[in-house]
């Protein structure tokens, strides 16, 4: 099934330019301050709404991956954010989807090849007038912001792995943040630091499940696309009491309410979105399915 980025788009426009002066609804805040309330909770049915980037990567409401993103995407009601550490020159974990700062900021480079100083030194636009131009802020940074607010869901970009647990653990956030992996050794890296770090696998096939829950568990969540999430897949993660995670980016998204149902369908319990406008009152049951 395919989607183009324009159909998305469009849709995630219709949402935003539905909000009155360019602020969102505003929701009670998430309940899920920690892993424990409902995602290492085999009694909770509640799907977990993830804020991708913050409010989004379309950078309608506020420019991804900055502290006024995620404050905002907290108070929309996201129970989780997602956030992309990768490791400037001088080995700060900076938050950062590509490897260049071009797109999202007033400067150029490699964030590899630069300084945290010089990243500091960057300005992030807005085109939302209710939010003011942002920093981009340190993984240390996001982590404060959100502590005791919401989980937070991190996907490595290109980051000393021991690194970012050793910030996680500064941070009081052990029972609140999660390292999506792409691999056993990535795992086994974090659990040097802290055999207690909670990890989502990205994983594909019933092999990928048992492979990651004979060399890493306790396994949080993990994480699957829809067309590999087959009957036999899902039964056996739930089967260990593991939750589920998918991303409801670009094609479910583009559906909204139909997209996400479809999603919790197949058996997911967690979705990333770039529509927290629209998955927060779903997963809250304030509208109609």
């Amino acid at each position: 099934m395919k989607t183009s980025r324009g159909f998305v788009l469009a849709a995630v426009l219709l949402g935003f330019f539905a909000v009155v002066g360019c602020q969102p609804i505003e929701y009670p805040p998430t309940p899920n301050t920690n892993l424990d309330v409902c995602v290492r909770n085999p009694e909770c049915t509640n799907t977990i709404a993830v804020g991708h980037r913050g409010t989004g990567s379309f950078n309608l409401l506020a420019p991804e991956n900055t502290l006024g993103a995620y404050d905002m995407a907290w108070r929309m009601g996201a129970d989780s954010i997602e956030v992309d550490p990768r490791d400037t020159l001088d080995g700060v974990p900076i938050i950062m989807h590509d490897d260049t700062v071009d797109r999202m900021t007033d400067g150029t480079g490699s964030v590899a090849e630069m300084t945290l100083g010089q990243i500091k030194a960057l300005n992030v636009p807005s085109i939302n007038p209710a939010v003011p131009t942002q920093q981009v802020p340190t993984f240390a940074e996001a982590l404060a912001l959100l502590r005791e607010k919401t989980l937070v869901y991190i996907d490595i970009k290109s980051a000393d792995v021991p690194g970012l647990v050793r910030v996680i653990e500064e941070q009081g956030m052990l029972n609140a943040a999660y390292l999506l992996i792409g691999s056993i050794d990535e795992g086994l890296q974090a659990r040097t630091q802290n055999p207690t770090v909670a990890l989502m696998p990205k994983i594909y096939t019933e092999a990928d499940v048992l492979a990651y829950i004979d060399a890493l568990s306790p396994i949080l969540m993990f994480e699957i696309e829809y067309a590999d999430a087959t009957p036999e897949v899902v039964s056996l993660i739930h089967s260990y009491n593991i939750k589920i995670h998918m991303d409801a980016l670009w094609v479910y998204d583009a559906a909204g309410i139909n997209g996400y149902t479809t999603l919790e369908d197949r058996g997911t319990d967690s979705i990333q979105t770039d529509r927290l406008e629209v998955l927060v009152p779903f997963v809250r049951g304030l509208t109609d399915r």
